[in-house]
């Protein structure tokens, strides 16, 4: 049993190729890019034409999608193809499009990036509940220009005064907070991990 998508010239395969066969007529045309379980070894017994993983290599320069991109695309492919290993594949913006980056090329690589939610994100501080704060200071009570004199009688510190003060209530007020801990390796929505060809002759 097969079970294959198709999407335009987007393929999604699990199970043999040989439906492609339907195509004998219309073979498909280079640059097609296909999405498959087959590994390398296998993919080219099972599909008709040359195809090669999108993984950065160099475009043969007598390939026939060599020609086709001199032709027909964006130059910058024929130094190297794509490195899609590992990434997802976006479609490009034609005239109009949801990506909100302009002028991206054919085969480009967009950066990580994250959008403010359209959701806030709820959270509150731990509560410290009521509470005093220690002021440490020099006291004076006394006259004189001495050290115990100013003082006062009494006072069995030498240096210093410390007293115990209750905090008053500051009202509603806001804090900044910085985010630095916490979260994983990458931000990446549920996915599953396929072979991606390209066909080149």
């Amino acid at each position: 049993m097969k079970t294959s998508l198709y999407i335009g010239l987007l393929f999604v395969t699990v199970g043999s190729a040989a439906f492609l066969s339907n195509f004998e007529n219309h073979e498909l045309p280079v640059g097609t890019v296909v999405h498959s379980v087959l590994p390398p070894e296998f993919f080219n017994a099972e599909y008709m034409g040359e195809w090669e993983l999108l993984m950065g290599q160099k475009l043969n320069d007598e390939s026939r999608l060599y020609d086709a991109l001199e032709k027909y695309s964006d130059r910058t492919l024929l130094d190297s193809l794509p490195d899609a290993r590992g990434y997802f594949i976006r479609s490009m913006n034609h005239i109009v499009g949801a990506n909100p980056q302009e002028n991206i090329t054919i085969g480009s690589v967009q950066n990580d990036a994250t959008k403010l939610p359209n959701n806030n994100f709820r959270g509150r501080t731990t509560p410290d509940g009521n509470h005093t704060h220690r002021i440490t200071g020099t006291h004076a009570n006394g006259i004189g220009t001495n050290r115990e004199a100013q003082r006062g009688a009494g006072d069995s510190n030498p240096d210093e005064y410390t007293s115990a003060k209750g905090v008053s209530d500051s009202g509603n007020h806001r804090h900044s907070v910085n985010i630095n801990s916490g979260g994983d390796e990458e931000t990446r929505p549920k996915n599953i991990s396929l072979y991606v060809y390209i066909k080149i002759n």
